[in-house]
C-alpha cells in the first residue's frame, strides 16, 4: 500500500468510527432516558406505598444506594429486581415494547409473580 492509499484507508476508518460513535450515543441516550423513566415510576410507586428507600431496599435485599441509582436512572436493573419491587409494592412490572420502558400497573394481588403485558 502506498501513502495515498493508506491516507484514504485511514479517512474511511475515521468516518466509520464517527458513524459508530453517533449510533452508540443515540443508543446510550435512549437507554438513559428509559432508565430514568423506569426509575421515576419505581420511586412514585414506592412513595405511593408509603415506604422509604431504605425500607424498600431492605425488603428486596439490595443496598439503599443501589435503589437510589435505579430510581434516578444512573443504574439499570434486572427483571428479577423489578419483580421483587413489584411484589413488595403490590404492583406488576409491565414492559411496553413500543417504548421499551418497564412500568408498574399497580394491580398485583396476593403476591403472585408479575406477568408481562404488551400494551
Amino acid at each position: 500500500m502506498n501513502n495515498e492509499q493508506l491516507v484514504l484507508r485511514i479517512k474511511a476508518m475515521e468516518e466509520e468510527l464517527d458513524a459508530l460513535k453517533q449510533r452508540l450515543c443515540k443508543k446510550t441516550n435512549g437507554t438513559k432516558t428509559r432508565r430514568r423513566d423506569c426509575g421515576a415510576v419505581i420511586q412514585q410507586q414506592r412513595e405511593k406505598a408509603g415506604k422509604t428507600r431504605e425500607e424498600l431496599a431492605e425488603e428486596i435485599n439490595i443496598l439503599p444506594a443501589s435503589l437510589y441509582r435505579i430510581e434516578t436512572g444512573l443504574q439499570g436493573t434486572t427483571w428479577k429486581t423489578l419483580e421483587a419491587i413489584g411484589n413488595v409494592l403490590s404492583a406488576r412490572p409491565v414492559l411496553t415494547f413500543r417504548e421499551k420502558t418497564p412500568l408498574f400497573d399497580g394491580s398485583l394481588q396476593g403476591g403472585k409473580s408479575p406477568e408481562t403485558k404488551v400494551l
